[in-house]
């Protein structure tokens, strides 16, 4: 057997375990609500069927965290009013989104690991991520907080194949501040995304 089908086989395998540790509630069709999800949903509803579009998402710690003004980005709110137009209104399509969240997280581990360190660390990191007791159930309820770890490995994802992309260096210049600025809007949870608004 060749090294490559057995590094191919080892993926396989921790991916398979990563998406059986994130898809019982998927496949059961059992959406939680618990947290924030009601107040997410609101909005989303006021985006999607009202067409009452945002420009602020919600206050970080829904206002009990002891930062007053501070908010997260509304991205989260546009993400879930497309998901709940493309499922007619049914809270599943939330649950589809955090499910897609949590995959793509751990591709973008993987990926990131491996161009930094190697296939060895790549695994390794992607078996971590797998089993992660904190990581893997946040793809199993719609909760806006737990898009951070996909926009923390999509950030760094970005600056490892940056200065091997065809922008022959242009871009690396531009990616720190303009990202940041960019990732201002669409997504919520890291600290570079709040903003103060007193």
């Amino acid at each position: 057997m060749s090294k490559r089908i057995v590094w191919t086989l080892l993926f396989s395998l921790i991916f398979l375990f990563g998406l059986a540790m994130r898809s019982p509630e998927i496949l059961a069709g059992n959406y939680l609500f618990g947290f924030d999800q009601g107040q997410n949903y609101i909005r989303a509803y006021d985006i999607a069927v009202n067409h009452h579009f945002t420009l602020i998402g919600a206050e970080v710690g829904s206002g009990s965290a002891g930062v007053p003004g501070l908010f997260h980005g509304p991205g989260f709110y546009y993400l879930l009013a497309f998901m709940m137009l493309f499922f007619k209104s049914d809270p599943y399509g939330g649950l589809v989104l955090m499910w897609l969240g949590g995959v793509v997280t751990m591709l973008l581990v993987f990926l990131t690991t491996r161009n930094m360190f190697g296939e060895k660390v790549g695994l390794v990191s992607l078996f971590l991520v797998s089993i992660a007791p904190l990581i893997a159930p946040q793809s199993r309820f719609v909760w806006d907080r737990m898009w951070g770890q996909f926009l923390l490995f999509f950030i760094i994802f970005l600056f490892t194949t940056c200065p091997n992309d065809p922008c022959h260096g242009r871009l690396p210049h531009f990616s720190l501040p303009g990202f940041c600025i960019i990732s201002n809007w669409p997504f919520p949870y890291l600290w570079c995304c709040c903003r103060p608004l007193r």
